[in-house]
């Protein structure tokens, strides 16, 4: 049984009035319509996402170690514009690296920067179990989740400060642990 042929007959079923010729034509084309702008949206992303890892291979990669090559960190073009080449760390925290990680924090007076968080779930008519939150959660045999973690900002403002205090060197830092790259990229102003 075709489309049009289920259409019909569930038109039929219900009761209601049968959609004219006219009618099909005009949602038969939006539908066509939509199927081919998801389509187009599908292929632009798809270049968007060429063109931003092409960007990122200039920005990060080729236009660096052209200037650094030349013994440059920043050049004014005739347009007026300057490249400058800026730099920074970055890094991140692999869920098997974490206890090393934490323990490394705690060990050298960066504790705080590991937050824990809960997730609890009340069912309805539990708020009185709310209350006591924290000292009864096990008591009241109440389920929940704990997450600990570094946010990936906090993280960035720590990678930087003990990439410098290592630079002085004040500290040792396990850089495979933090997963610690230093990154280059070219800004254009």
């Amino acid at each position: 049984m075709s489309n049009m042929s289920k259409l019909l007959a569930e038109h039929a079923a219900s009761e209601t009035r049968l959609p004219n010729d006219k009618e099909l034509n005009t949602i038969s084309n939006l539908a066509q319509q939509q199927k081919h702008l998801i389509e187009l949206i599908e292929q632009r992303e798809d270049e968007v996402k060429k063109l931003k890892a092409e960007l990122k291979q200039v920005q990060e990669t080729d236009l660096p170690s052209e200037m650094n090559a030349i013994g440059l960190a920043e050049i004014k073009l005739t347009s007026g514009e300057t490249v400058e080449i800026k730099s920074g760390y970055a890094g991140a925290i692999s869920k098997a690296n974490q206890p090393r990680a934490y323990n490394w924090l705690e060990d050298n007076g960066y504790g705080a920067l590991i937050k824990t968080d809960f997730t609890i779930k009340f069912g309805k008519g539990e708020s009185d179990k709310a209350s006591g939150l924290r000292n009864l959660l096990e008591v009241n045999g109440i389920k929940y989740g704990q997450k600990e973690g570094v946010h990936a900002q906090t993280l960035k403002a720590f990678i930087r400060e003990v990439m410098d205090r290592q630079a002085e060197g004040e500290i040792e830092v396990p850089e495979e642990v933090f997963s610690i790259y230093r990154w280059n990229k070219a800004e254009i102003k």
